[in-house]
C-alpha cells in the first residue's frame, strides 16, 4: 500500500511539474511588427474609404435611405455579415455615421443630400479646371495673332 501512495504522489508531482512547463511554452512571443502598415503607420485593423469598391456605393444607399444597419447592407447589397460590417465601420470612421447603439440602427449624421451637394462642388471644380487650358489657350492664341480664322 505505501508503494501505491508514492506512485501516487509522484504522479501528482510530475503531473504539476509538466503543467509548469506547458504554461512557460504557451507563453506566446508576439511580432507586433505584423500589425505595422507598410506605409510606416500602424493599420490595426482601421479601414479607410479606399479599401472597398463597395463602399461609396454603400454609403450612398446608408445615407439616402438613412438605414445604418449591417444587416439592410447585407440584404441590399448582396454581400456577407462580415463585410457588411465592415464598410458600416469605416462609414462611422469618415463621420457619416454614429457610434454603435448596440443591436439598434447607426444614425446618420449627414443629411440625406449630402452625396448630391458633393457630386454637385466636384462637377463645379471639374468645370471650372476644364475651362482654365481653353482661356489659356484662347489667351496665347490672341497674343500671338491668331483666332479660329487665323486673324486678329
Amino acid at each position: 500500500m505505501k508503494a501505491a501512495v508514492d506512485v501516487g504522489v509522484g504522479v501528482g508531482l510530475v503531473a504539476r511539474v509538466d503543467q509548469r512547463a506547458l504554461q512557460r511554452r504557451l507563453q506566446p512571443d508576439l511580432d507586433l511588427d505584423i500589425l505595422k502598415d507598410p506605409a510606416g503607420g500602424a493599420s490595426g485593423g482601421d479601414a479607410g474609404s479606399g479599401d472597398d469598391e463597395l463602399f461609396d456605393e454603400a454609403a450612398r444607399l446608408v445615407v439616402a435611405e438613412r438605414q445604418a444597419s449591417a444587416s439592410y447592407l447585407q440584404r441590399r447589397l448582396r454581400i456577407g455579415f462580415s463585410r457588411a460590417a465592415r464598410l458600416i465601420d469605416m462609414m462611422a470612421a469618415d463621420g457619416l455615421l454614429g457610434p454603435a447603439q448596440g443591436s439598434k440602427p447607426r444614425e446618420v449624421l449627414v443629411k440625406a443630400d449630402y452625396f448630391e451637394e458633393i457630386d454637385r462642388v466636384a462637377d463645379d471644380r471639374i468645370q471650372s479646371e476644364a475651362k482654365i487650358p481653353a482661356i489659356q489657350w484662347r489667351i496665347s492664341a490672341i497674343s500671338s495673332g491668331q483666332t479660329a480664322c487665323g486673324m486678329v
